[in-house]
């Protein structure tokens, strides 16, 4: 028998309601549209421009084919087919305000056609509720396709409502389904292999509700085809059955006419039902098949502003929103997800600049399912394999290089690909895909590497593939096993029990000059008293070991522990035994540390605030690696410079010294001493009045306020009080000493004769209200009883003049006008408290 490893993939693709591909372009709106063939989606322009109804479709492959709006048919050169006008006859665009006004369907007979369906709105008066089909042949007008002459806008029924929506079924067959007016019923029809057949299936339907009695709005089926939904007014579930056709077991989800629904898309995983009512997205949770549970859980997703009308699921498994007059869509990430974790996004997608959405997204597309096999096989010592096709009753068949036949021989490795249909009652094309390896017989090698674990030891060598036969050796012994002790690269050839492939194994032996070492690892550096754990990093061919641990003490453990009472250095042997073979041994030394108390002495534990403490230790070992000084201020320093440091502080309090030291193998530990910190006192002196020409003395005192404790005054004069009286224009300063230390500080301060006073130089009158007006600065304003002001210019005019104390001053302005920039005189006369007259002559300077 032929050596074989065989794999079978099998991906059979089960009908749904259309293949994501085939609606990777759509064409929406105002000129707008999306081509989903890039990652992210890319706006695009296009030359339809519709409020409602919309469709297009594309090839296998996501290329455009065509798109509609049910009246005008555009190719994918966004050029009207030359019989692309006028779709249904009716001289009248009846098709653009139809919510779902336009429908394209794949004819199963004939993959180069396609049914246009279009839809009158209601608004039209003679062709209201008309359904009208026309055919699309993609062979016509040099592949660009065109309008079939003769079936173009035939009247299939009439009275529907704006409900438009097709699936494929399960009998190479598309389900075309649409809602009478009269007597609230659905309409399906069953489009087939000969095309259209005009007797409707038909069920029984919910009444709609509010605005146009019901008749606007979408339908939709979830994507397993077991679910339909209608938003007509009101909301309502049935279940559809993609055998018969038939509508059954409505649930309504909503039947208030305030919320009228009209848009409605089922989440890809069939779990959810969105719906736009009123212009705002809801969502509804169909997991637990429960009537009211699903009621229940009508979830609120957007606001009335988004403006939310048509919904349509799209290629990449999110679901878009189309709301009139919008430059983006509204966009739901995730919608698979219950509640507000579906992620809505009100500008999701922005549309092409210039294009805008309106109240309808394109129609799905409804395509029968292809069917697609994997097969990967290695074939060994074969000249030929044969390759057939899964079914062996189908038509049709044709291999990827023209062959036509349902099996074939191959001899060489490749990809091979069959296409064919079936002609079983489920419709589709089967595509049998064929991953094929057939090597040569060849040699098969391998290479083994033994090492000795001592220098006796010896090695047996052995084929890797033990059924072979013809066994020869480089040496040209024939035996099938080999025993070696020594080192170097030996080889054995032979053949396999199939005559297909013959192998050579290497053996590659490595045997120690000497035997094989014992090791361990540990610190350099213990601690007294401290646990001490030891690692052994031996060949893992030694099993027995034997230390010594420097104090007496022994072990057999594999990675012993120990604890050094006392501090030392001390020798760590190991001694390894294979089998009584080999043997080693290995040392180390570990010098033991002691366990130094952590202590220092302070000079003084009572300060003032800016004078220094001393601070001394004992801690110069080799076993302290570095300390950290904590000042309990807020600052800390480190280091082993010197035995004593230095230490002062800005403010007072109690500052807790704490000193942290880390060896190099004991814990760390650290010691505290508190140091008061007192404050100095405050000094800041003032008099209550100026000092005037025969006037009585100045008061001077400590303005600062101090804690309460006992202070010693001293003055500059000599005085001993809390104050003194002034007479004299001078300085004077005060030294204050407070208890318990006799912390002190000193205050100065000038006094000098005050009763004059401050005239500027300068001013702008700028409006600014910073230095507008010219007027002197009084030092002591209560030391002056009377006042004049004048003001002249250069040639003796008096401009200005005021005897009012605490007037706002000259602003320089004259009978109205502003003066120029320039120096100007003043006069000024004052008589002070004390009856002395003052005299003031002098020039300011007006800025402008």
């Amino acid at each position: 028998m032929p050596n074989r490893i065989i794999f079978l993939f099998v991906n059979l693709l089960l009908p749904t309601l259309g293949l994501a591909q085939y609606e990777n372009f759509w064409a929406f709106g105002g000129n707008a549209g999306i081509n989903f063939n890039s990652s992210p989606p890319e706006a695009v322009r296009t030359s339809l421009n519709t409020r409602e109804g919309c469709a297009s479709v594309c090839s296998k492959e996501g290329q455009l084919l065509f798109y509609t709006d049910g009246t005008f048919v555009w190719n994918k050169d966004h050029r009207v087919m030359p019989n692309g006008n006028d779709l249904p006859g009716t001289a009248v665009n009846i098709t653009s305000s139809t919510s779902q006004g336009t429908l394209i369907v794949p004819h199963p007979g004939n993959s180069q056609q396609y049914y246009i369906f279009s839809l009158g709105d209601i608004n039209t008066t003679a062709d209201s509720g008309r359904l009208y089909y026309s055919l699309i042949d993609m062979s016509l007008n040099d592949g660009l396709g065109d309008v079939v002459d003769t079936s173009k806008g035939v009247l299939l029924t009439k009275d529907l409502t704006e409900h438009l929506f097709a699936l494929p079924g399960f009998d190479c067959n598309i389900w075309l389904i649409t809602c009478s007016r009269a007597g609230n019923q659905f309409k399906v029809y069953n489009i087939g292999l000969q095309g259209i057949d005009t007797q409707a299936t038909v069920s029984a339907g919910i009444q709609g509700i509010g605005q146009y009695h019901g008749v606007i709005g979408y339908i939709d089926v979830s994507p397993d085809g077991r679910k339909l939904a209608i938003a007509q007014g009101n909301l309502v579930l049935y279940d559809f059955n993609r055998r018969s056709g038939q509508v059954n077991h409505p649930v309504i989800l909503s039947a208030n006419a305030a919320t009228y629904a009209y848009g409605v898309c089922f989440s890809p995983d069939n779990t959810k039902l969105y719906a736009t009512m009123e212009h705002i997205v809801h969502q509804f949770d169909l997991t637990t098949n429960d009537s009211t549970l699903i009621q229940q859980s009508m979830t609120r997703l957007s606001s009335a502003s988004d403006h939310a009308d048509g919904m349509k699921r799209g290629p990449d498994g999110k679901i878009y929103c189309s709301g009139f007059g919008n430059s983006a869509l509204q966009v739901i990430q995730q919608p698979n997800r219950p509640g507000l974790s579906c992620q809505y996004e009100e500008k999701g997608f922005t549309l092409f600049r210039g294009t805008l959405a309106s109240f309808g997204l394109p129609n799905t597309i409804a395509v029968l399912p292809s069917y697609y096999n994997t097969f990967t096989d290695t074939v060994y010592c074969l000249d030929s394999f044969l390759l057939k096709a899964k079914v062996a009753s189908g038509q049709n068949y044709t291999w990827q290089d023209g062959y036509s036949s349902p099996e074939r021989y191959i001899k060489k490795t490749g990809t091979y690909w069959l296409r064919y249909l079936a002609a079983d009652s489920i419709c589709g094309e089967y595509v049998d895909t064929f991953h094929i390896t057939m090597p040569e017989p060849k040699g098969i090698y391998s290479t083994t590497r033994i090492a000795g674990m001592c220098a006796a030891d010896t090695a047996t060598m052995q084929p890797v593939y033990t059924r072979g036969k013809n066994y020869i050796w480089e040496d040209g012994s024939t035996k099938k096993n080999r025993i070696m002790n020594r080192s170097g690269i030996f080889w054995i050839r032979y053949q396999s029990d199939t005559a297909c492939a013959f192998y050579v194994d290497t053996f590659v032996l490595s045997f120690p000059e000497k035997d094989y070492t014992v090791a361990f690892s540990v610190d350099s550096f213990a601690c007294q008293q401290q646990l001490l754990s030891i690692n052994n990093t031996s060949d893992p061919r030694y099993q027995n070991f034997h230390w010594s641990l420097g104090d007496g003490s022994f072990s057999t453990l594999y990675q012993p522990q120990h604890i050094y009472p006392k501090p030392g250095s001390y020798k760590i042997e190991l001694r390894g035994d294979i089998n009584d073979k080999c043997s080693d041994t290995y040392s180390r030394i570990v010098v033991v540390d002691s366990l130094i108390p952590v202590r220092f002495q302070v000079d003084r534990d009572q300060i003032c605030v800016g004078e220094s403490i001393v601070l001394t230790h004992q801690l110069h070992s080799p076993a302290v690696d570095h300390l950290i000084w904590h000042w309990g201020d807020g600052r800390s320093s480190g280091g082993l410079s010197s035995h004593s440091i230095h230490s002062a502080y800005d403010k007072p309090g109690l500052m807790p010294i704490t000193l942290s030291v880390y060896f190099r193998s004991c814990p760390a530990d650290s010691f505290s001493i508190p140091i008061q910190v007192f404050p100095l006192p405050l000094v800041e002196l003032y008099s209550e009045s100026g000092l005037c020409l025969k006037d009585a003395p100045l008061l001077l005192k400590n303005k600062a306020s101090n804690p309460v404790t006992t202070y010693h005054y001293l003055w500059n004069t000599g005085a001993t009080e809390d104050h003194i009286l002034v007479r004299e224009a001078g300085q004077y300063s005060l030294t204050l000493s407070a208890a318990p230390l006799g912390c002190r500080a000193t205050g100065t301060i000038e006094i000098s004769k005050d009763c004059r006073i401050d005239i500027p130089n300068a001013f702008t009158p700028n409006g600014d209200g910073i230095n507008d007006y010219f007027f002197p600065k009084s030092m002591l304003a209560a030391g002056i009883q009377t006042f004049k002001m004048e003001i002249f210019n250069r040639w003796g005019q008096r401009l200005f003049t005021s005897s009012n104390i605490f007037g706002s001053g000259w602003n320089g302005r004259f009978n109205g006008q502003e003066q120029e920039h320039g120096v100007y005189i003043y006069i000024i006369e004052i008589r002070m408290a004390n009856n002395n007259p003052e005299y003031y002559r002098g020039n300011v300077q007006l800025i402008r």
